[in-house]
C-alpha cells in the first residue's frame, strides 16, 4: 500500500481519531510490532505521535486490529536495534513510564529512526 500524504492523514484520522491541533502526518513505513508474535503492519510518524496499525492481533491473529500510539512527548529513548541478532532492521522505543516497543522488519529503518528523532528534538 503506497500512501500519499493525503491518504496517510485520512487513514490516521480513521484509525487513531482526529489529529491534534498542528499535527501533521510526515511519513509511514511498513514494519512489524513484536508482541507475543510479530504483527505486520505500518507505522505512521507525525510531528506529535508515532502510531502503529496492524490488521492482526496477538490473541486471535485475525478479527481484531492492533493500534498503538506513542506521543512524542512521552518518548524517553529511541534506539536502532537488530532482529535475531543479525538483521539491522529494527527500532526500539522506550516511554517515560518504561514501556518498551520493538518495531522490526523495516526496509528503511534508518530513515524512520531519524524522523522519530527529529520530532523529539522539536
Amino acid at each position: 500500500m503506497d500512501l500519499d500524504a493525503n491518504n496517510m492523514t485520512k487513514f490516521v484520522i480513521e484509525k487513531f481519531s482526529k489529529l491534534e491541533e498542528g499535527e501533521k502526518v510526515i511519513e509511514s513505513f511498513a514494519c512489524a510490532l513484536q508482541l507475543k508474535i510479530l504483527l505486520q503492519g505500518r507505522v505512521y510518524i507525525t510531528n506529535k505521535r508515532v502510531c502503529f496499525h496492524s490488521y492482526f492481533n496477538n490473541k486471535t491473529i485475525f478479527g481484531k486490529e492492533t493500534r498503538v500510539q506513542i506521543h512524542i512527548s512521552n518518548i524517553q529513548k529511541v534506539e536502532k536495534k537488530t532482529n535475531a541478532m543479525v538483521f539491522d532492521n529494527s527500532v526500539g522505543i522506550t516511554t517515560k513510564e518504561g514501556k518498551e516497543f520493538f518495531l522490526t522488519s523495516f526496509v528503511f529503518r534508518d530513515i524512520a529512526y531519524e524522523l522519530i528523532l527529529k520530532q523529539i528534538e522539536f
